[in-house]
């Protein structure tokens, strides 16, 4: 037999030149330096991905790949971003983020979305308890520095099924401990959710309204009632429900005003944050434009159409398949009505508003993600956008398709999307209480922990950064619903 010499193109060569070179640069490259310019330290795990950030962006400049350029700096800030915020935390909650951290990049490296999806998620439950601490330490400093130790005690036993040695003589397990922790953590917690009787005299008294609408819970505002009582009278068989946000419009708006929540719009950028946190302009939200977006008052909701970012998503006993394939009609799909309404039955949703979300995610159902993408050679189908966070949201909305940890998953076929998604939707969201379109953005801690009780180890979490999200996307269901009437039911906030 003859063999053949092994060939290689140009091509091929090149690439492997630019790999040679770009592992030689970062190399060659003075992080100590690097360090001091940014007054950064950076630790020994993170000095390693730093390094391998800094090769990827080499490489990529050599191949005038500009995209993987600006993808390697990005995750390299974010580390740097990190690293920062890392040096103003408790000590434990230093583990927790370089765990989480670690977790993340490893998985980001070899595209498992899943996992990625997992480490961001207790990334912020460990923000949120950060928070959770911080504003207890004005009124309640000693509860604070007791619920940081219980925190502390609960991670350690988590990482390490080890009790620390002050606490062994009083729990037989580590899971008692936990439990221990966990419920004198939510005692010290029940003082924001209910203050005590001698305080109650601080927290300003709502105006109790003069409206007509359906109220429960609390009343309507009289700053409610004029927009509420018109869509009333042209919507007889509209209902509308007011609950106690269970914080004021100003510490809402001092909860939101974060990095995780952007905009493009000029008029409502934070002009102090120079920085661009995704392509398109996104830049951190000011503290008016947060107002202009939360507040149900400054929104000017009470429309025909941006009322629908209040609508309640759970199930209507009102809803027909015969509605279900009206809203489809003239979509792809339609083919799958049945589908979507069984669906939303399984999973206590509204099934119109699947229909709709689905639509408005999936552009009538042909988008590259709801027509279908292979990943390791199985097509799969993703119709309401989940995990198609931005940048690559093709990659990512077929990844999390592929690796979700849902019953349905892999979305291999229409079916399996559509039940998957709903599921998605359900555990997620509505679940949790965020059963808006606004909670799913702007979650509202006195009210969705009304709803679940079950541990301060499980912190809300919000659909998107974009704080403009719930009138958008209640613009463009409006039409929708409109063209099917049925009885609905809107949940409003009510600041204090």
């Amino acid at each position: 037999m003859k063999w053949k010499e092994p060939t290689f193109d140009d091509t091929s060569v090149i690439k492997v030149l630019a790999a040679a070179n770009g592992r030689r640069k970062a190399d060659e490259y003075d992080y100590e330096e690097e360090q001091k310019e940014m007054n950064l330290t950076y630790p020994d795990w993170a000095k390693e991905w730093v390094k391998k950030y800094k090769e990827a962006w080499y490489i990529a400049e050599a191949n005038g790949d500009i995209i993987a350029m600006q993808k390697a700096k990005k995750l390299a800030d974010a580390l740097r971003d990190k690293l920062r915020q890392m040096t103003t935390i408790p000590e434990w909650a230093q583990q927790q983020m370089q765990k989480q951290t670690l977790r993340w990049m490893e998985a980001n490296e070899v595209g498992n979305v899943r996992v990625m999806r997992f480490a961001s998620e207790a990334e912020q439950g460990i923000i949120d308890k950060l928070k959770m601490i911080e504003s207890m330490k004005e009124k309640w400093p000693d509860d604070a520095k007791t619920l940081n130790e219980l925190t502390a005690k609960w991670y350690y036993v988590d990482d390490n099924e080890f009790i620390p040695y002050e606490d062994r003589e009083k729990y037989a397990s580590p899971e008692s401990a936990k439990a221990e922790y966990t419920k004198q953590a939510q005692e010290i917690i029940a003082k924001l959710e209910k203050p005590k009787q001698e305080e109650k005299k601080e927290v300003p008294t709502r105006t109790q309204g003069t409206g007509t609408g359906k109220v429960t819970g609390v009343p309507m505002p009289d700053s409610y009632a004029a927009g509420i009582n018109a869509l009333k009278a042209a919507h007889p068989d509209w209902s509308f429900e007011f609950y106690d946000a269970g914080l004021s419009l100003s510490e809402m708006i001092m909860y939101h005003h974060n990095s995780d929540n952007l905009t493009n719009d000029p008029r409502w950028i934070d002009q102090s944050d120079p920085k661009i946190y995704e392509s398109g302009g996104w830049r951190k939200a000011s503290e008016y434009g947060l107002k202009q977006n939360i507040d149900p008052n400054s929104n000017d909701s009470f429309n025909n159409k941006d009322i629908f970012q209040y609508m309640d998503l759970g199930a209507n006993s009102s809803e027909t398949i015969d509605g279900v394939k009206n809203i489809l009609a003239g979509t792809s799909l339609a083919l799958y009505a049945q589908d979507f309404y069984d669906a939303a039955k399984k999973y206590n949703l509204s099934a119109y508003y699947l229909c709709a979300s689905a639509i408005v995610e999936s552009a009538g159902g042909t988008s590259e993600l709801a027509t279908g993408v292979i990943v390791n050679e199985e097509t799969v189908y993703n119709y309401f956008g989940a995990g198609a966070n931005t940048g690559n949201a093709v990659v990512k909305g077929s990844q999390y398709a592929y690796n979700n940890s849902g019953d349905w998953a892999p979305w291999n076929s229409p079916k399996k999307a559509i039940f998957g998604g709903a599921e998605f939707v359900y555990k997620g969201y509505i679940n949790v209480g965020q059963d808006t379109i606004y909670t799913m953005k702007y979650n509202l801690p006195g009210y969705i922990n009304s709803k679940n009780k079950s541990s301060f180890f499980n912190a809300p979490h919000e659909y998107a950064a974009n704080i403009g999200k719930p009138w958008q996307e209640s613009q463009k269901i409006a039409k929708i619903f409109s063209e099917n009437s049925v009885p609905l039911t809107f949940k409003i906030p009510v600041y204090r």
